[in-house]
C-alpha cells in the first residue's frame, strides 16, 4: 500500500492514474488506448465522471475510511483494538508517515484529477454541460473534504489546501497550501458553476433521470451545498439549498415501517437523494464499512455505551443496534457483511436537519424548526418537538446520522470539543477544540516530493 501513495503532482497529471487505473469503471467502459485529447465525446466525459464517483467509493474515501474518520474520532464511538484498524485516528495521535492520512490525501486527489479532465474539456453540448456540471461539483465535495481534514481551521491556523483545477500532463506541479480562505472561495466557486451548468444542460434539453440516484443532478449538488454552507455558517444560504432539495418533491423522509430495510435498497430508497454505487460486482468485502463496524468482520468500531440511551425505547432507529458479549455494534446501517451496500451521500433526513438548524440559527425557535424535526421524529417512534431548541437540534442529528461520518464535522463546525465520554475511547482525556491534533498531517510522502507545502503542527 506505501509503494502506491505518489504525490500530488503525480496524482492529478499522469495519464496511467486517470485511464488505466485498475478493474474499474473506465477499464469496463473504456478504450483504454485513448490518450487525454481523444477523450472527446460526451459519453467519454460521462465516463470520466462515472470513474471518479468509483475513485471516490474507495475504501480510502467514502467507501470506508472518511465515514470512519468523522465517526470514531467522537463521542459516540470508540474503537475496540481488536485487529489494530483505525487506531491512531481514534487515539488522535496521527503522525506523518500515517497510511490513513497518506491514503485518503492520495485518493482524494485523483478524484480531482479525473475531475479536471472534464472540466477542461472543450465540448460545450447540454451532455457534455451536465458532465462538466457534475466535476464540478465532485471537485467542491473533495476539497471541502480535504480542508476539513487536512486545513487548519479547527486547530486555530490560516492554511487550507494545495488547489490543483487545471489538468496538464507531464507537468510536475508541487503546488503551496492555500490560504483557508482561497480554499473555500474555489469551493464556492465550483459549486456556483455547477449550479450553473446543471441549469445550462436543463435549458437546452439534457435529459436527466431524476430517479437514478447514483448519477448526481442540480438536487443532489445543493444538497451538498446546504451541507458546506451550513458549516460555514451561511445559514440563509444553507437553509435555502436545503429547501430546493425538499420542495423538488423527489425525496420523501422513510417511513417507520421501512426504516430498516431502506438501508438495504440500492438505487431505490424514498430518502436517497445520491449514492455511490457499488454492488455485488464492485463489493468492498474485507475493506468495507460494515466489515469495520460489525463484530462478524473486524468490529472494530462500536457505540459509546450511552449512546442508545439517548433514543426513545420505542425508536426504530435503535433497529440499527444489537447487542452482544461485548456490547452494542452497529447492525442496520451498511448491513451487508460484503461491504456491496451502497455508500449513502446524502439523505433527505440531512436536508430537513440542516434546514432547522439554519433555521434556527436566522430566526430562533418557531413552528418551521418544529416542522422539519417532526418531519422526521414522526416517522421514528420519537418525540415531538414545541419550541425546539438548539440542543434538541444537535441531538436529532446525533441520533438521526449516527455511524454514516458526521459527528466529529459536526462538532468542529460548531466549535466544540470532543469529549472523552466512555472509558473505551482510546484517547485519554477530552480534546479541547483548537487542539493540533484535530488536523490531520500532510503526509510525509507528500511533504518529501514537495518541498514548498507546509506541514501541520
Amino acid at each position: 500500500m506505501k509503494n502506491r501513495i505518489i504525490s500530488i503532482c503525480l496524482t492529478c497529471f499522469t495519464v496511467i492514474s486517470l485511464l488505466s487505473c485498475g478493474n474499474d469503471f473506465l477499464e469496463e467502459s473504456y478504450d483504454q488506448n485513448k490518450t487525454p485529447d481523444e477523450v472527446g465525446s460526451d459519453k467519454d466525459l460521462q465516463a470520466l465522471v462515472y470513474g471518479a464517483m468509483h475513485r471516490m467509493r474507495s475504501e480510502f474515501y467514502y467507501g470506508r475510511d472518511f465515514v470512519i474518520f468523522g465517526t470514531v474520532r467522537s463521542d459516540i464511538a470508540f474503537n475496540t483494538g481488536a485487529t489494530g484498524r483505525f487506531l491512531r485516528p481514534a487515539r488522535f495521535d496521527m503522525i506523518p508517515t500515517e497510511a490513513y492520512a497518506a491514503d485518503t490525501w492520495t485518493q482524494m486527489y485523483t478524484v480531482i484529477g479525473s475531475a479536471n479532465l472534464v472540466i477542461g474539456s472543450e465540448l460545450d453540448t447540454p451532455l457534455a454541460k451536465f458532465a462538466k456540471a457534475q466535476a464540478y461539483t465532485l471537485r467542491a465535495l473533495v476539497y471541502f473534504d480535504l480542508v476539513r481534514l487536512y486545513g487548519q481551521e479547527y486547530i486555530g491556523g490560516d492554511l487550507g489546501v494545495p488547489l490543483v483545477t487545471v489538468y496538464e500532463p507531464g507537468n510536475d506541479v508541487k503546488p503551496q497550501r492555500a490560504s483557508l480562505d482561497d480554499t473555500y472561495a474555489q469551493i464556492e466557486s465550483d459549486f456556483e458553476m455547477a449550479i450553473q451548468l446543471f441549469t445550462e444542460a436543463d435549458d437546452e434539453g439534457a435529459t436527466v433521470d431524476y430517479n437514478d440516484k447514483t448519477t448526481l443532478n442540480i438536487f443532489s449538488a445543493e444538497a451538498l451545498m446546504a451541507r458546506y454552507y451550513l458549516s460555514r455558517k451561511d445559514y440563509e444560504k444553507a437553509r435555502d439549498f436545503a429547501t430546493d432539495v425538499i420542495e423538488s418533491g423527489l425525496y420523501s423522509v422513510v417511513s417507520s415501517g421501512t426504516y430498516a430495510v431502506s438501508w438495504t435498497l440500492p438505487n431505490a430508497s424514498s430518502n436517497s437523494v445520491l449514492e455511490l454505487a457499488v454492488g455485488d460486482v464492485n463489493t468492498l468485502s474485507t475493506n468495507s464499512i460494515a466489515y469495520i463496524y460489525s463484530p462478524g468482520g473486524y468490529g472494530e468500531v462500536f457505540p459509546v455505551e450511552t449512546l442508545s440511551g439517548e433514543y426513545d425505547s420505542d425508536d426504530v432507529r435503535l433497529d440499527v443496534f444489537a447487542a452482544n458479549a461485548d456490547g452494542e455494534y452497529l447492525l442496520g446501517k451498511y448491513p451487508d457483511i460484503n461491504g456491496a451496500d451502497n455508500i449513502r451521500m446524502v439523505r433527505i433526513e440531512e436536508m430537513y436537519l440542516t434546514r432547522a438548524e439554519a433555521e434556527f440559527m436566522l430566526n430562533g425557535a418557531s413552528t418551521d424548526v418544529d416542522d422539519d424535526l417532526n418531519a422526521i421524529t414522526a416517522e421514528r417512534n420519537s418525540v415531538v418537538y414545541a419550541g425546539a431548541t438548539l440542543e434538541d437540534i444537535l441531538l436529532e442529528r446525533k441520533k438521526e446520522l449516527a455511524f454514516e461520518g458526521f459527528r466529529y464535522f459536526d462538532l468542529m463546525r460548531l466549535g466544540m470539543d470532543v469529549e472523552k465520554v466512555d472509558e473505551n475511547q482510546t484517547f485519554e482525556s477530552t480534546i479541547p477544540f483548537g487542539d493540533d491534533r484535530l488536523a490531520f498531517p500532510i503526509p510525509q510522502v507528500e511533504i518529501n516530493a514537495n518541498p514548498d507545502i507546509t506541514p501541520n503542527p
